[in-house]
């Protein structure tokens, strides 16, 4: 199964937009803007070719959320790896490689996620052309609990959902392949907005899950390549029907969605 992989601005792991462009302020003006609590790190890509060179490392002293704000206005992509010590929470591995192209005015990418414990480096890979790298770096901390309900996920615990959340349904992938099939719809009969916390605990194969409605469409809210678990999601919804889908192949182990209205 061939499919292209979309990610949208959630909490998604836990906050786990992987990436996406999205405006960083609204005000007109080239580059990104002042971002309270964001330290500024700023690597030129008109100096010299990059291969995997460490630019920025923290030590995080307990779980955190980061978040990064990414803008590159070089016309070569950018590689950026940002990894830690331990595998991260709803990922195979520890790490995530984003590719950073050319961007203008305000817009940028994203990266929101939350890293246990340990050392926190990002290494740049470039060829050597005009521009600069802008990267804007922020930490939250994480409540304790929520990190330990999400590590349990995490180990395969699937059914540990946020408080105020109810099983929608739980799927067994395995020997399972369909595309877009609905495996769970609700009716809104006015706007509103709902929750959402969607966990797999797939090892092998390909799968990802969207959410589909009335003019609106979430691509791979979780996927087994890179963010296995989407965790309160909120979703402000238009009045109609909405199907959550799976798409399936070669996957193995368990699917479960959790609903908060």
């Amino acid at each position: 199964m061939k499919k292209t992989v979309f990610t949208i601005l959630i909490i998604c792991l836990v906050a786990g937009i992987p990436l996406m462009v999205l405006d960083m302020n609204p005000a007109t003006g080239g580059g990104l803007k002042t971002l309270p609590g964001h330290s500024k790190i700023v690597v030129g890509t008109n100096d010299k070719s990059r291969e995997n060179e460490e630019v920025f490392s923290t030590v995080l002293k307990a779980p955190t959320f980061v978040d990064l704000y990414i803008q590159s206005d070089s016309k070569e992509t950018v590689t950026l790896e940002i990894s830690s010590d331990q595998r991260i929470i709803g990922k195979r591995d520890n790490k995530y490689v984003l590719y950073i192209n050319k961007v203008s005015g305000n817009s940028g990418y994203s990266l929101n996620q939350l890293f246990g414990p340990g050392n926190l480096t990002i290494r740049m890979t470039n060829e050597k052309s005009p521009g600069k790298l802008d990267i804007r770096y922020s930490e939250r901390p994480a409540d304790a609990s929520e990190y330990e309900r999400l590590s349990k996920i995490d180990s395969g615990d699937l059914n540990n959902p946020p408080e105020g959340y109810y099983e929608a349904c739980r799927i067994d992938l395995s020997g399972l392949n369909c595309n877009e099939e609905p495996v769970y719809s609700f009716t809104l009969d006015s706007a509103q907005t709902i929750g959402i916390s969607i966990y797999t605990d797939t090892e092998q194969g390909e799968m990802s899950v969207d959410i589909i409605g009335p003019g609106t469409n979430f691509f791979a809210v979780v996927n087994s390549v890179s963010n296995r678990i989407c965790d309160q999601l909120q979703l402000a919804l238009d009045k109609g029907t909405y199907e959550v889908r799976l798409n399936s192949e070669n996957a193995d182990g368990q699917l479960y969605v959790f609903i908060k209205k």
